[in-house]
């Protein structure tokens, strides 16, 4: 299979991903080279912070991958039918609603400081302060990149990837400098998403001028509450074990614990622009009666071998990784890092098989995520006697979601199915 698989016909796949994938990777070095300088500059206990609160803005960012996925599938319907006029709608209708839900988000999480400073053994509110004022970007950053996408523009998406990391690094680095430590981590991660808005907004300006086309409304409403749902149980799987940890571990042992879980996401977010391509690809060969089904095993190839060369790398060298992405300090997590690289690139391919059904407009293997991340949580505050206990719990738990899903998409017959109603199949 793998054989048909490679000879298959690549074309923009291949380039569009290697576009994507090398952006990706060029702004996650800069994402890593943050961590590498802030953990050192931080500490195992302050980086225990950072990390916690790296955490909440994951599921702050769930609205932001449900925005972006829903964006980009609906410009993609668009775009095929040269619906300049409803991607024009779409962009500016979407920028507005999000700014003022974006705003309300962040009074919220301010009004709820107390109680994620009580959870979190946390003494200072100023981080959480800090913090809200990334949910106004959180929701503005993914329409622009949403439509990228859809448009399959991926030279701009690529870009305005890297200026993210770009940004997180040089004002990350500057802020703890200057003795801003967490506060200054966090404002340089807001201007992080804050500054690339802005310039893809003036990469999309020709909508601007375009006249509006009204959509149907009510179709991308309940795609995108599908979709939120999904992106919600996907993003508590792989953020609330570091919460957990930092409840009821020490400061120093949830800050190695986020080390490791870190360099296990490694692998995630290396990978997320597969994903991405993938998503973009189906959905464009949905709509235009085109088989898809190789696309989604192309990508599940490239994320695999990803996975697995970063996880024989760590085996391998293990003190060099440590060393080189959080430093010596960081030792103790030595042997979790391996477990770490298994339990993200099984993750991985199952967030790709999760999307590839998404575009597909199937979303009943939900329950089956909701199901996992109810385990998850009871099984991690029931037992919770060591990290190594808390990462087999995950390693057994998205080892038998991999399992289920893959075994499904396997079985079930895909080209054929051309239908474009996001309803539930």
């Amino acid at each position: 299979m793998i054989k048909k698989i490679l000879k298959a016909k690549r074309g923009s796949l291949v380039k569009d991903n290697a576009t994507l994938f090398i952006a990706t990777f060029i702004g996650s070095a800069f994402g890593y080279l943050f961590h590498f300088f802030v953990a050192r500059l931080l500490g195992p206990s302050s980086y225990g912070i950072l990390g916690s609160l790296l955490s909440i803005l994951y599921i702050l960012t769930i609205p932001f991958n449900t925005i972006q996925t829903a964006i980009a599938r609906f410009t993609s319907e668009f775009n095929s039918k040269k619906e300049e006029g409803k991607i024009a709608f779409l962009l500016r209708k979407s920028t507005k609603k999000m700014f003022i839900a974006g705003v309300v988000l962040s009074i919220i999480l301010i009004l709820l400081t107390p109680s994620l400073k009580s959870f979190l053994k946390i003494e200072s509110s100023s981080p959480f302060i800090v913090l809200s004022f990334i949910t106004i970007f959180v929701l503005l950053l993914p329409i622009i990149r949403g439509v990228m996408q859809g448009l399959q523009d991926f030279n701009k998406l690529g870009l305005n990837l890297i200026l993210e990391g770009v940004f997180k690094f040089g004002l990350g680095v500057l802020f703890v400098l200057i003795g801003l430590q967490v506060n200054g981590a966090v404002g340089a991660i807001i201007a992080s998403f804050g500054i690339p808005f802005f310039i893809g907004f003036y990469n999309l300006r020709k909508y601007l001028k375009i006249k509006e086309v009204p959509i149907e409304k009510t179709k991308l409403y309940k795609y995108s509450v599908n979709l939120l749902i999904l992106l919600s149980a996907l993003t508590i799987f792989y953020s609330i074990d570091v919460l957990l940890v930092k409840h009821y571990f020490s400061s120093k042992e949830a800050g190695f614990y986020a080390a490791a879980s870190l360099l296990g996401k490694v692998i995630f977010f290396g990978t997320l622009s597969i994903t991405q391509v993938m998503f973009a690809k189906v959905s464009d060969n949905l709509f235009n009666k085109k088989a898809f089904k190789r696309i989604m095993y192309q990508s599940l190839l490239v994320i695999g071998t990803f996975g697995l060369g970063t996880f024989l790398f760590y085996i391998l060298f293990p003190n060099f990784t440590i060393n080189l992405f959080v430093g010596q300090e960081f030792a103790a997590i030595k042997p979790y890092i391996g477990k770490f690289a298994i339990i993200m690139t099984l993750f991985s391919l199952f967030y790709a098989l999760s999307f590839y059904h998404i575009s597909l407009n199937r979303n009943k293997f939900i329950l089956l995520i909701i199901l996992a991340d109810i385990v998850e949580i009871a099984l991690i505050t029931q037992f919770h006697n060591s990290i190594e206990q808390v990462v087999n719990i995950l390693l057994y738990i998205v080892l038998a979601l991999f399992t289920i899903l893959f075994i499904y998409t396997i079985l079930k017959k895909d080209d054929k199915t051309f239908n474009s109603n996001p309803s539930i199949q």
